[in-house]
């Protein structure tokens, strides 16, 4: 009786195991795809370009795939808020601390410079994705710094890490197999090595640059392709502005 009930508990974790799998794989092709008209972004995006913007390409930003803007607000703490154009949102961030904008198809856009920051605490970093993910749905961050060339990128499903790399002087986070878009964009990420013998062994001293450049089209790819906002939308369509109390950053 005893070897049955061990057979038959046998089986049911393999059917378990298979489940478990087939379904990770299902998730992980969903994340994989990518609309084909973005794949006609530019491989090598000048940062210049995005000058052509109703604003400056942003330096960290969210992009959530939830159109639910209060909830979105009240995950994120948010107080002191007004509605407000972008325009309006994006000038006065340094004082309010994020704008949350308007969807954009099945996304919306949080950007401002009180979203974590690289040098202060990777950790609270996985903290603030993971959390704000297990509430959202499918989260993803942004990193890209024009002076120190400091990069991330993060896509997060229901609490859970499918992608994250980051770079400050060397690597600080890589967890995740690399995705399509990131391949095919030509994106390199070193492990947990000295910086040095990363750049030396791919051959490319200037990855980290060219990592930094591409992050936007790598959004693009994921999520929001910040180039195709126009100017009527930006005028037109309405956020939120306000001061957060994030989560997962204590």
């Amino acid at each position: 009786m005893l070897m049955l009930g061990g057979v038959f508990g046998i089986a049911l974790a393999k059917i378990f195991f298979v489940r478990h799998m087939a379904e990770r794989r299902r998730e992980e092709q969903a994340l994989e795809e990518i609309p084909d008209h973005l794949f006609n972004q530019p491989a090598f995006p000048d940062r210049a370009e995005h000058h052509g913007l109703p604003f400056n390409q942003p330096d960290v930003w969210l992009a959530i795939r939830n159109r639910n803007v209060d909830l979105i607000l009240e995950t994120l703490g948010m107080q002191n808020t007004t509605p407000c154009s972008w325009e309006d949102g994006l000038e006065n961030t340094e004082q309010r601390g994020v704008f949350v904008s308007p969807p954009i198809g099945g996304w919306t856009l949080v950007i401002g410079p009180r979203l974590p920051d690289l040098n202060d605490d990777i950790d609270a970093l996985f903290r603030f994705i993971t959390q704000l993910s297990a509430r959202l749905g499918h989260v993803q961050y942004f990193h890209s710094n024009p002076a120190l060339h400091h990069h991330a990128w993060a896509r997060s499903e229901y609490g859970r890490i499918h992608r994250a790399f980051a770079w400050t002087d060397h690597t600080i986070w890589n967890q995740g197999r690399p995705t399509l878009a990131e391949a095919q964009l030509g994106m390199i990420c070193p492990g947990y090595d000295d910086p040095a013998k990363a750049a030396e062994s791919f051959g490319q001293p200037d990855f980290v640059m060219a990592n930094a450049e591409r992050v936007p089209a790598l959004a693009a790819r994921w999520s929001v392709n910040l180039s195709t906002l126009t100017a009527q939308s930006f005028n037109r369509d309405r956020g939120v502005a306000g001061d957060p109390r994030l989560p997962g950053l204590g």
